[in-house]
């Protein structure tokens, strides 16, 4: 499972994804850098968008995985990948957020070892 930078020839399954995005969005998409494909091998199965709040904080407000490959870790890994190519950028802290009525609302607290251990490495770098 790999995340890749969205781009002109990912327009179709994007927008077959997300269908709150119109061509403006998702060229502004491609310009910023913004959104990210998850790939499986040769196979799109997904997509996650992000904005930068008060220039210094990633919020991943966007992620959807197709059906198919639910329940099987890809959204999980998609983060962390996301979250490492964030601490390359020299952000020190991320921030996501979930519906209510969506599984992954817990995906926080069944990771909440993980997230304590993150946080002590980043007050160390």
């Amino acid at each position: 499972m790999e995340i890749r930078i969205v781009t002109d020839s990912d327009k179709e399954f994007v927008m077959s994804m997300d269908k709150h995005v119109d061509d403006t969005a998702y060229m502004n998409r491609v310009f910023t850098k913004s959104g990210y494909v998850i790939w499986e091998g040769s196979r799109r199965i997904g997509i996650m968008a992000y904005c930068v709040l008060w220039d210094n904080l990633p919020f991943l407000n966007f992620i959807f995985i197709k059906e198919e490959y639910r329940g099987k870790g890809f959204a999980g890994q998609a983060i962390l990948c996301w979250e490492k190519e964030m601490k390359s950028q020299g952000y020190k802290m991320t921030l996501l957020s979930t519906q209510v009525d969506e599984g992954a609302q817990h995906f926080g607290v069944v990771n909440i070892i993980a997230l304590m251990q993150r946080q002590a490495e980043l007050r160390q770098s």
